[in-house]
């Protein structure tokens, strides 16, 4: 078992470290609240101001867009002018585009702000988990990837509720208060000195080192695939297919926490399974977790037995996203976190997309289709992951 070594990575202390992903677990969690408290009203809202279906379609699609366009070239533009800029300027753009909602003048134009959302989101998302890999140890990554992902899911059930407290007849008090929640959360990135050193110290004009993708970052890749796929497939079709089965809308709602409360309970002890045992073990069994009961759902017959299953799947996807952040860092030069981390993103909202757009096909020719067809692809992925994963150790020494 050897001890993977970052090149040029600058020394940290373990107890700056651990305050760093604390002031980020805050960040992100206040911007995934805001964005989670006004989104299930949000197509309500604009077809009371007049859009058609396929209108609320396309501004919800947008968001996924500019994910899908942006986030590489924030990695790039991380790694040249550092992730505590990008991360303050996704912030201020996510805040911007939230609060000129405001002033919609048409319904089209929600198509325009939801696109610059997605890419305000997108800069954040991926400055922060650039900041990680180039804080902490590699032997403790794991349980900070899991406090990031752990605050995402905890704004995912917070967001909502407080997005009910408004409802749809005060969306305009709800989009003041989203934009100045996300504004707020860039006051701990203003606090936090460390963060302002970060900074490469590097001339801007300079070429930036050739980002190699070892056998771990590759297999990590390919993971961010296969979640895609199925993520994708539940975006799209899981509460069809629940409305179907006869669930109400308490059903559905109660579906999303109970996938989301087991993951933030999960994160702690997942993060720290990340660090001691094989990553490469848990990031594949989540793999095959996901896809076994993504072909399950369509052919349960009680909800109740869905909801159940759903926890298990939280357990599973909790300890492995922080194994295969933990892989995709490994031996990264310092101003290659923000590259390495815009290709992840991109890798799986390029997967989501495609399945989305393909399940909500399917699911017209039969409702178990999409499930079967997207775990099916998934698991053809995640041989691909083992075989990038054959000669990748993955454990670490502590």
């Amino acid at each position: 078992m050897t001890q993977h070594n970052e090149v040029g990575a600058a020394p940290h202390d373990q107890s700056r470290a651990d305050r760093l992903v604390k002031t980020l677990a805050m960040v992100v969690f206040l911007e995934w609240v805001a964005g989670g408290a006004f989104l299930p009203l949000f197509p309500v809202y604009l077809h009371r101001e007049g859009a058609s279906s396929t209108l609320v379609g396309l501004v919800i699609g947008a968001f996924f867009f500019a994910g899908l366009v942006g986030q590489y070239p924030a990695g790039k533009l991380i790694d040249r002018i550092g992730a505590r800029n990008v991360l303050l300027g996704g912030q201020l753009l996510y805040a911007i585009s939230i609060g000129s909602f405001l002033f919609l003048s048409s319904p089209l134009a929600a198509v325009l702000l939801r696109f610059t959302q997605g890419l305000g989101a997108g800069e954040a998302e991926v400055a922060s988990l650039s900041i990680v890999g180039l804080v902490v140890a590699p032997e403790r990554r794991g349980r900070a990837f899991a406090t990031i992902y752990g605050a995402q899911l905890s704004g995912t059930i917070v967001g909502p509720i407080l997005g009910a407290a408004f409802g749809v007849t005060h969306m305009n008090w709800l989009f003041a208060t989203t934009a100045l929640l996300t504004l707020s959360s860039s006051i701990p990135v203003l606090l936090r000195p460390e963060l302002h050193s970060l900074h490469t110290n590097r001339d801007r004009g300079a070429t930036l080192s050739r980002l190699m993708l070892s056998d771990a970052a590759k297999g990590s890749l390919l993971l961010a695939v296969a979640f895609g796929l199925v993520i994708g497939t539940y975006d799209a079709s899981w509460s069809l297919l629940l409305r179907e089965k006869g669930a109400g809308d308490l059903a559905i709602n109660l579906s999303w926490i109970c996938f989301s409360a087991p993951f933030v309970l999960a994160s702690r002890p997942a993060g720290w399974m990340a660090d001691h045992f094989d990553r490469r073990l848990l990031a594949l069994i989540g793999v095959g977790v996901e896809a076994a009961l993504c072909s399950l759902y369509p052919f349960l017959t009680h909800v109740w037995i869905m909801l159940a299953l759903a926890t298990i799947e939280a357990f599973a996807l909790a300890a492995a996203l922080p194994a295969g952040q933990s892989l995709l860092t490994v031996g990264a030069a310092n101003d290659a976190h923000g590259r390495l981390q815009g290709l992840y993103a991109t890798c799986q909202m390029g997967a989501m997309t495609i399945a989305a757009i393909t399940g909500g096909l399917l699911f017209g020719r039969a409702a178990w289709l999409p499930f079967v067809a997207m775990a099916g692809a998934s698991v053809v992925v995640g041989l691909g992951i083992a075989y990038r994963w054959r000669k990748v150790d993955g454990k670490v020494s502590h």
